[in-house]
């Protein structure tokens, strides 16, 4: 069982002690004095037994910009762990890492767990990744130390471990997952959420890395893993994502004009840029476990572009029935992809739906985009592939990056939900 660090709640109202848009702060742990620091692993048995009273200090009024970054680069691809940059003022040395003050040395270290908030919730939560103390200036208030830091998930893509005998034939995704993130030793802080899984896996060796097997296990499981932003590595089942209302129903709503349809209630007032392309058209998806059967699901209405094919031959299901779902679901989901949105960017601050927005967007999530022309509504559903927060001392900007294989619908005057279906064709 994770155990939670006591990140302390970020207070709304105005804030003078640090210089971020939307009162965000920027919180690191560190262990106490106490702390054991000659043994060889110090997050086993030493920083996971620090965890309920760690140092938290609030390095805020010491940054004037942080960048987080979460999601995957588009559609066929993974979410990758999330990342987090923010540079603080070392006018005073506090943050260098290698002071020979042993009370300052001890203080700062490569894994120390990082919170981005605001008084609604977590932007990210990860470890820091990668310190860097940048080339002085003549100006000493310019002195600065970078860091780079990385969401849980960056644990499990380090983690490469031995070849076992070959287990765990017959079980589902989420004990597969579980028993791979043991294998891989992540703090105790790191919590998680697993659906049980819907397929049987074939047995493994766990001999690649961590977060590869997570990935092969998802995808052979029609699922998806990624990160929250509090921390929490999640798998969600190909049912989850199908079903649940979260990745069904739109999560927001973006207008790039007053909208006059009074149901519109959740609208995120915004610009974005629509684009026909055949460079995302997938009409034929091939599928198959490892040394199994091939399975194929086409659609025809997609080969006006040619033939255009997706394919996974490396998958690890057991059960051979399941390729021909995975076929279709597939196509399901990369089908239709005619339709390519811009990064679609809005300003938290801007209104409360788009700071409620900001907080809880992530990546598989159901967004819509309207936009009205002579009296024509152009509406498009879209998935969440990637989020981007950058937040400054002067604002905050989302960009967010959709899936051109979700599209749904087309202008108004069609009066049908998928333009190149029962017309066109």
């Amino acid at each position: 069982m994770a155990t939670a660090i006591p990140w302390p709640p970020v207070q709304p109202g105005p804030d003078d002690s640090g210089p971020l848009a939307g009162e965000v702060r920027v919180y690191i742990a560190l262990p106490n004095p106490a702390d054991v620091w000659d043994v060889a692993r110090w997050d086993q048995g030493r920083w996971d037994a620090q965890l309920s009273n760690p140092t938290i200090l609030d390095v805020t009024p010491d940054c004037d910009g942080v960048d987080v970054t979460y999601g995957r680069s588009d559609t066929t691809s993974h979410q990758e762990p999330m990342s987090c940059r923010f540079s603080l003022n070392n006018r005073n040395g506090d943050y260098t890492p290698w002071q020979d003050s042993p009370a300052r040395r001890r203080r700062w270290f490569l894994g120390a767990p990082v919170r981005v908030a605001s008084s609604t919730g977590p932007l990210f939560t990860g470890y820091v990744s990668n310190m860097a103390e940048l080339d002085a200036t003549l100006d000493d208030e310019e002195r600065l130390v970078a860091f780079a830091c990385t969401g849980p998930a960056g644990l499990l893509a380090a983690a490469n471990g031995t070849e076992q005998p070959s287990q765990g034939a017959n079980e589902t995704a989420g004990p597969r997952i579980a028993r791979i993130i043991a294998a891989a030793y992540l703090p105790a802080w790191i919590p998680s959420a697993l659906d049980a899984g819907t397929v049987p896996m074939q047995a493994t060796t766990l001999a690649g890395g961590a977060l590869e097997e997570i990935w092969l296990t998802a995808d052979s499981d029609g699922g998806a893993f990624l990160e929250d932003h509090d921390g929490t590595l999640v798998y969600l089942t190909a049912g989850t994502l199908d079903n649940q209302p979260r990745y069904t129903t739109p999560q927001a709503i973006f207008v790039d004009d007053t909208p006059t349809d009074p149901t519109l209630t959740v609208e995120c007032m915004t610009s974005f840029t629509a684009t026909l392309s055949t460079d995302h058209v997938i009409s034929t998806v091939s599928i198959a476990a490892a040394g199994g059967t091939e399975h194929i699901a086409a659609n025809p209405a997609d080969q006006w572009a040619g033939e255009r094919t997706y394919g996974r031959h490396d998958l690890i299901y057991a059960d051979e029935s399941y390729g021909a779902y995975l076929a279709t679901m597939t196509l399901d989901r990369l089908g239709h992809a005619e339709l390519f949105l811009d990064p679609i960017s809005f300003d938290p601050l801007l209104s409360n739906v788009n700071w409620q927005t900001a907080h809880t967007i992530r990546p598989y999530d159901k967004i819509r985009l309207i936009r009205t022309r002579d009296a024509e509504r152009l509406d498009i559903a879209a998935s969440v592939d990637q989020v981007h927060h950058t937040i400054t001392n002067l604002g905050w900007t989302v960009d967010v990056t959709s899936s051109p294989g979700d599209q749904r619908f087309s202008y108004a005057r069609w009066d049908v939900a998928q333009w190149n279906v029962d017309r066109w064709t």
